[in-house]
């Protein structure tokens, strides 16, 4: 996961919806995770909600709904949008 992170370029499209609205990636941070884009609002997929889900997807686990809101409730709740991001960094493996 640490190498797709790291070959992940400014302005490259990490989601797009079924809307057509693109979701931009503008960067890392070592806490942060990855930093993002929708219409001009930076929005955040923390590193280890990334971490934890890599291994989980490696051990057969489905990465969905269910799995974020058993995970982490309030960060399901709070950063909804974090889950396609997230299935799209795991299917680039």
């Amino acid at each position: 996961m640490e190498e797709i992170l790291n070959n992940l370029e400014v302005g490259e499209i990490v989601h797009i919806t079924i809307h057509g609205t693109f979701y931009l990636f503008l960067g890392r941070d070592n806490i942060l995770g990855v930093i993002y884009s929708i219409n001009n609002e930076r929005k955040t997929l923390p590193l280890n909600t990334i971490n934890f889900a890599y291994n989980e997807f490696n051990n057969g686990v489905e990465i969905n709904a269910q799995w974020y809101n058993n995970y982490n409730h309030h960060e399901y709740q709070t950063r909804g949008c974090n889950l396609p991001v997230l299935n799209n960094l795991l299917a680039r493996l």
